[in-house]
């Protein structure tokens, strides 16, 4: 497959599918507009892979050892992969220069759902979103931070955000999470407000949200922590280069403050934000980091 031709393919997925992200991109120039969307299309095709219905777990783990297999040619330059994804990602990794780690670790984080589907400790949790949402904020850091630029401090808000939009992600989906039998919210948390893991599948089966509103408001008062955290780590100059996950911050600060405001309605339906409220950030965002 040609690079072009790959590039397309990441792109239409990132703009079928991003439904947050995709605004953030819109003011990057093309070369890395093309670069971050094969980012997204490589953790969405992993995570299609862990989410993917009807398919047998050994079938998962088949795909995904051909996953790893052409994961691991995208660092040896001589070999020429021809794959709708892996031939962007080979040209992307060498070009920018990515880090194999902080790729891999989003691959670990979505595939251990094949495995782990219910949290004890919030420690647990934390090693989850970091794997699947703070790994992402530090390739994106690799991608638009000149290395000068690229302080300890930096990886930490990318550390603190990926946390904060996880933790948010996990309480807009709680219903639809259970219906897959996946519960991410940990036990320890549950136990902070004396509601067993039977107690927590029956309140959502009900629509008893009464039940679940504090433990609901505790874990948005925690991902707002995290929000607020970042701002101590991230420099204007910084901000000029990252405006891109400063703008998906604001757009799940303002998502946060929906589910917020509508603790009812996020186990009847999937709350989210108009495109016109998502442009209008990402032009204020963008406006106010330039």
């Amino acid at each position: 497959m040609k690079l072009e031709e790959s590039f397309e393919y990441c792109r239409n997925l990132t703009y079928q599918e991003a439904k947050n992200f995709y605004f953030s991109f819109l003011f990057l120039p093309k070369e890395l507009k093309n670069a971050i969307y094969t980012i997204y299309a490589f953790c969405r095709i992993a995570d299609d892979i862990a989410d993917a219905e009807n398919i047998e777990l050994s079938e998962k783990k088949r795909q995904f050892k051909e996953f790893d297999e052409l994961f691991d040619k995208c660092f040896q330059t001589e070999i020429i992969i021809n794959d709708k994804m892996f031939t962007a990602l080979q040209y992307v990794i060498n070009k920018y220069k990515l880090s194999r780690k902080f790729l891999y670790d989003i691959v670990i984080g979505v595939r251990s759902d094949l495995e782990k589907t219910h949290y004890s400790a919030f420690q647990e949790l934390y090693d989850y979103c970091y794997k699947v949402a703070s790994s992402v904020a530090f390739v994106c850091i690799e991608l638009f931070v000149p290395e000068k630029h690229r302080t300890k401090e930096l990886f930490l808000y990318g550390e603190y955000l990926g946390i904060a939009l996880q933790l948010t992600n996990i309480l807009r989906d709680v219903s639809d999470d259970h219906q897959k039998n996946r519960r991410y919210i940990p036990l320890e948390w549950l136990n902070k407000f004396n509601i067993t893991d039977v107690e927590f599948c029956e309140a959502l089966e009900k629509n008893d949200f009464e039940k679940l509103k504090g433990l609901f408001e505790f874990i948005a008062a925690t991902a707002q922590k995290y929000y607020d955290d970042t701002e101590k780590y991230i420099n204007f100059e910084q901000k000029k280069y990252l405006f891109t996950l400063e703008i998906i911050k604001e757009i799940y600060l303002e998502l946060l403050l929906k589910i917020r405001g509508n603790y009812d309605k996020i186990l009847i339906k999937r709350i989210s934000l108009n495109t016109i409220k998502k442009l209008l950030i990402a032009l204020k965002i963008y406006i106010k980091t330039h």
